[in-house]
C-alpha cells in the first residue's frame, strides 16, 4: 500500500488493523507515527481556504517548492471538492491519530520525503523510518508534493523498492 501524507495514516492504520491484508508499505511525505500536530493559530486559515479559492491555490502551490506540476489545475480543483468539515477537520483527526511502531515492524517498508517539506520535514521522515527500522529516502530539492514534482524520480525509487519485495 502506498499513502502520501494524510494517506499515509490511513494506510498505516490498516496495516495496524490488518496486517494479513498487507504485504509491505510504501510512505511518502507521510504523517509521523506520532500523529501530526497543527498549531492552533493554524486552524482559522484552514478554515479560510475552504471559501478562498485564492488561498487554497497559494497554500497547495506551496507543497511543491520545485515547480507546479502540469496537473496543479486538476489537483486544485480536487482541493476545492474537499467536504468542508476536513479543511481543518483532517488536521484535528491526525493530531489525535498514532500508530505504536512495534505495530508494524517487520513489515517491509519505503519511507519518503522531500528535502524542502515544510509540512513533514526530513527530520521527521527520517525518525519515522527509524523508528520503522529502515532508511529513509529524501528527494534532494523536492519538496511535500515529491511524488507531483518529480514523477520519475518517485517512480524510480518505487521500483527499486518493489524489486526488493518476494514474489
Amino acid at each position: 500500500l502506498l499513502g502520501h501524507s494524510l494517506g499515509g495514516a490511513v494506510v498505516m492504520e490498516l496495516a495496524r488493523q490488518h496486517p494479513e491484508r498487507v504485504s509491505a508499505l510504501i510512505l511518502a511525505a507521510s504523517c509521523p507515527l506520532s500523529g501530526l500536530v497543527t498549531p492552533e493559530e493554524n486552524y482559522p486559515v484552514l478554515e479560510m481556504m475552504r471559501g478562498n479559492p485564492a488561498l487554497l491555490e497559494m497554500s497547495l502551490g506551496a507543497l511543491f517548492p520545485a515547480g507546479r506540476p502540469g496537473n496543479f489545475t486538476d489537483l486544485l480543483d480536487d482541493a476545492g471538492r474537499m467536504a468542508p468539515t476536513h479543511y481543518s477537520g483532517n488536521a484535528h483527526a491526525l493530531s489525535g491519530w498514532s500508530v505504536p511502531p512495534g505495530d508494524l515492524r517487520g513489515l517491509p517498508t519505503l519511507v519518503m520525503g522531500g528535502e524542502l517539506d515544510q509540512l513533514v520535514t526530513p527530520d521527521m521522515v527520517r525518525a519515522q523510518a527509524q523508528a520503522l527500522g529502515t532508511q529513509a529516502v529524501i528527494a534532494d530539492g523536492l519538496g511535500h508534493g515529491f511524488p507531483q514534482e518529480h514523477p520519475a524520480r518517485f517512480r524510480a525509487h518505487l521500483e527499486a523498492f518493489l524489486q526488493t519485495l518476494p514474489g
